[in-house]
């Protein structure tokens, strides 16, 4: 029997460890819901240590009791839609306690309600959302649409909690912890706010997607206003964001050298600003891994404009891949990300060194555009156009994603001088129908013959009253 206790602040800080708080999926769609709540309590026990607590979906359901009263449960108690016996229906989430009288969960699923609270903490607004994100990392090689982990609002459906998890949660505190906001403060998270946005783009059905269609090429998802704080909620619910987001700062510049080895072993990191009166700044060093979309290595909050950081070589490992993320900070938030990856002392013939770990982006018409034209014309944008694309593969999918495993309505690969244009018309023969939704997905070859990590989606649908030849409506180029 595991004899080990657990706190609430250490449940927190090992879901912040690679599924971050601060926005509602993060996994990659790597976990399903048993697999969040194994990977929390491997970090924090050990493998062994975690199995013997939890057992296997299917173990005998003598451990799980029937829920009497919510107020019962304490910050990082295990619950579950049923026995642990059950069916394939089964569901299970951690929970994270109140904030006032709204109980929370971390969860892993394609949707759910994702809460919104002011600067007190009170409840303002509930919402569901679809959890595609079209994300992908050099890691997953693919791209995931079906969900991931987020904090949501309990559902009323988890009526069932695992006693040996909570037996342990009370060794640590007899009292239990049943407040979020205390469990975050205690892990050093209060810093980060839960998800906060009150508008978000819609999907072809309608739905909410969580999504940022700017930083789509990047491999390190932080969607805007991810890093609001808390103090920020009620202006942002009151007014909104578009004007707040206008008051931040833009990303930071990396200097051309930017990554250089460090005298000792690290890296160092340079950047510029492209704004005065910045405040100061937010470094973050993720791991690429093969179990999760990132590992958080080491994050602080530097004082003033600073614009230069060093990564200690003791904090990383040799032939893995990083990222080096930073954001300018003003009063009004934080910037967008400006991302620099690289390989810490790759060994000879690292495939980490070849891996392709460009994306196209900015990739027009998208986002649900209408255009006016049966032959649209397709056009995107990619860093170093010379070098990360000599060649591109276009598949256009009616009504349906990428990973849906459907037949392309139409696809084309392109090499040679026409690849250089970064544009492409869809020919009548094609057969695109008024009306009609159209995901498009675009995959860059580059120089040594890779593909970029996954292709980068557009989204457009053609109007109603469309015409061969027409003029191209918004979002085309």
């Amino acid at each position: 029997m595991v004899d080990r206790s657990l706190a609430a602040q250490d449940v927190m800080a090992a879901l912040e460890a690679f599924a971050p708080q601060a926005r509602p999926h993060n996994s990659d769609d790597l976990f399903d819901c048993w697999g969040l709540v194994r990977q929390v309590h491997a970090q924090l026990l050990g493998r062994g240590h975690a199995e013997e607590l939890l057992g296997h979906k299917t173990a005998k359901s003598g451990d799980w009791r029937l829920l009497g009263d919510r107020a019962d449960l304490v910050v990082g108690d295990v619950v579950g839609t049923h026995p642990c016996a059950a069916p394939d229906e089964r569901h299970v989430a951690l929970y994270c306690g109140r904030v006032g009288d709204n109980h929370l969960v971390y969860d892993s699923s394609p949707r759910g309600d994702i809460p919104l609270f002011d600067k007190y903490g009170d409840l303002i607004g509930v919402r569901e959302i679809c959890t595609c994100y079209m994300r992908a990392t050099a890691a997953s090689d693919g791209l995931r649409n079906q969900g991931g982990a987020y904090l949501r609002l309990w559902d009323g459906r988890d009526l069932y909690f695992s006693q040996a998890v909570h037996r342990l949660l009370l060794l640590g505190a007899p009292d239990g912890e049943r407040d979020t906001r205390a469990a975050r403060a205690a892990a050093g998270l209060d810093p980060l706010p839960f998800y906060c946005r009150r508008r978000l783009p819609r999907d072809a059905r309608g739905r909410e997607v969580y999504d940022n269609s700017s930083s789509k090429h990047q491999q390190y998802y932080v969607p805007d206003a991810a890093l609001l704080r808390d103090g920020l909620y009620e202006q942002v619910c009151k007014e909104g964001e578009v004007g707040l987001l206008a008051a931040r700062p833009r990303p930071p510049a990396f200097d051309a050298d930017a990554g250089r080895a460090a005298p000792g072993g690290g890296r160092v990191f340079t950047w510029t600003y492209g704004d005065a009166g910045v405040a100061g700044c937010r470094v973050d060093v993720y791991e690429e891994t093969l179990h999760s979309q990132k590992r958080l290595v080491l994050s602080e909050e530097l004082p003033g404009p600073v614009t230069a950081f060093t990564v200690p070589g003791r904090a990383l490992r040799e032939d893995t891949l990083y990222a080096f993320v930073v954001f300018a900070r003003n009063a009004a938030g934080y910037s967008r990300d400006a991302v620099s990856t690289f390989v810490y002392r790759a060994a000879p013939g690292s495939p980490l060194l070849d891996h392709n770990r460009a994306r196209p982006y900015s990739l027009r018409p998208d986002d649900g555009a209408v255009v006016a034209t049966l032959t649209p014309t397709l056009s995107w944008e990619i860093a170093k156009p010379a070098a990360d694309q000599v060649s591109f593969r276009l598949e256009l999918y009616a009504e349906a994603c990428w990973e849906q495993d459907d037949r392309p309505l139409y696809e084309a690969k392109v090499e040679g001088a026409a690849a250089d244009s970064y544009r492409y018309k869809v020919p009548p023969l094609a057969g695109l129908e008024p009306g009609v939704v159209y995901y498009w997905y675009v995959t860059s070859t580059n120089a040594r013959g890779r593909d970029c990590y996954a292709p980068a989606e557009g989204v457009f649908v053609v109007a109603a009253d469309a015409e061969a030849g027409g003029v191209g409506g918004e979002g085309l180029a």
